[in-house]
C-alpha cells in the first residue's frame, strides 16, 4: 500500500498532468512512512487455527463491537457522500472504499487455512488435523473477501472519474491501512501477546498516517477556499470545446448574414 502511494505521487503529475502541491507531497510521505512502520511493528507470528477457532475468533465480543462501529462508520460515510459538499462527499466515499479494502481478515483466515493444508496437514498440536475446505466456511470467507474487494475498487473507480488521483488514491490507501490495522488487532486478536513498547510504536505509526491524511485534506480544503479547485478534475484551458449542432447552425447563419451585408455595402459603394 505504501508503494501505491509512492508510485501515484511519482507518476500522476506526468501521466495525468495533476499538480503536486506541498500538502500532497507531505501527506503522501507521512502516509507512506506510517505504512512502513505499521508493517515493521505489527505482529508477524503465524497461528494455526481450526475452522471452529476462526468462528470463535470472529464472534468474540470485541469483534462484534468492531462490526457495530464499522456499521456506524458506513452510515456516516454514505450520508455525507449523498448530502455533503463536493469536497466532503469525495473524501467520505473514498475513505469508505479504503476502509472496506482494509477489512481483509477473512482473506487472512483463508490464506492461513491454505498454508495449513499445504504444509502442516495432520501435524500434531496444530489446528490443521482436518481439511478446513471440507466445510462451507472457507468458501463463505472467500465470498466476503471478493465482495469487499469488488465494492472497494468500484468506489475508488467512482472517485477517480471525478476527483484527482493524487488526492483520492492517497486517501484510499491511508484508510485501507488504518482499517486493516484496527481490524487485525481487534478481530484477529493480533495484539495478544505483543510487548507493550511494540503496541505503542504501532499506535504511533497509525497516528502518523492520520497526520498525513489531515495535512492532505487541509491542503485540498485550502485550495478550494482559494478558488484553485477542490480536488475535482477540471477541464484544462487548452481543451477544445466542440460546439453543438444548434450552435453550429447559428454560427453558419451569422457568417452568411455577415457576408451578405458586406456584399451590399460593396454594391452601394460602386
Amino acid at each position: 500500500a505504501g508503494m501505491v502511494v509512492v508510485w501515484n505521487v511519482l507518476l500522476a503529475p506526468c501521466t495525468l498532468g495533476e499538480r503536486l502541491t506541498i500538502s500532497r507531497k507531505t501527506g503522501a510521505f507521512l502516509i507512506c512512512a506510517g505504512t512502513v512502520l505499521v508493517g515493521v511493528f505489527g505482529n508477524h507470528n503465524d497461528v494455526d487455527r481450526a475452522v471452529a477457532e476462526y468462528l470463535q475468533l470472529f464472534a468474540r465480543p470485541a469483534a462484534l463491537g468492531y462490526y457495530f462501529f464499522f456499521a456506524i462508520w458506513s452510515i456516516v460515510c454514505l450520508y455525507f457522500w449523498k448530502n455533503g459538499s463536493t469536497f466532503v462527499s469525495g473524501f467520505c466515499i473514498c475513505a469508505y472504499g479504503g476502509s472496506l479494502a482494509g477489512n481483509m481478515f477473512t482473506t487472512k483466515a483463508v490464506v492461513e487455512m491454505l498454508e495449513c493444508l499445504a504444509t502442516k496437514m495432520d501435524a500434531e498440536g496444530t489446528g490443521c488435523q482436518q481439511n478446513p475446505f471440507l466445510t462451507p466456511f472457507p468458501y463463505l470467507f472467500i465470498f466476503i473477501s471478493l465482495a469487499l474487494a469488488t465494492v472497494s475498487l468500484f468506489l475508488l473507480a467512482l472517485c477517480l472519474t471525478t476527483y484527482e488521483a493524487l488526492y483520492m488514491i492517497t486517501v484510499f490507501e491511508g484508510f485501507m491501512i488504518i482499517s486493516g490495522a484496527i481490524s487485525g488487532n481487534i478481530v484477529m486478536d493480533e495484539a495478544h501477546g505483543q510487548p507493550l513498547h511494540l503496541l505503542l510504536l504501532y499506535a504511533l505509526s497509525i497516528i502518523l498516517i492520520l497526520v498525513g491524511l489531515f495535512i492532505l485534506c487541509r491542503g485540498e480544503q485550502q485550495r478550494a477556499e482559494d478558488g484553485m479547485g477542490d480536488g475535482v478534475r477540471m477541464l484544462r484551458d487548452e481543451t477544445v470545446r466542440t460546439p453543438s449542432s444548434a450552435e453550429g447552425l447559428s454560427m453558419s447563419s451569422g457568417l452568411a448574414e455577415a457576408e451578405d451585408a458586406e456584399v451590399s455595402r460593396t454594391n452601394r459603394v460602386e
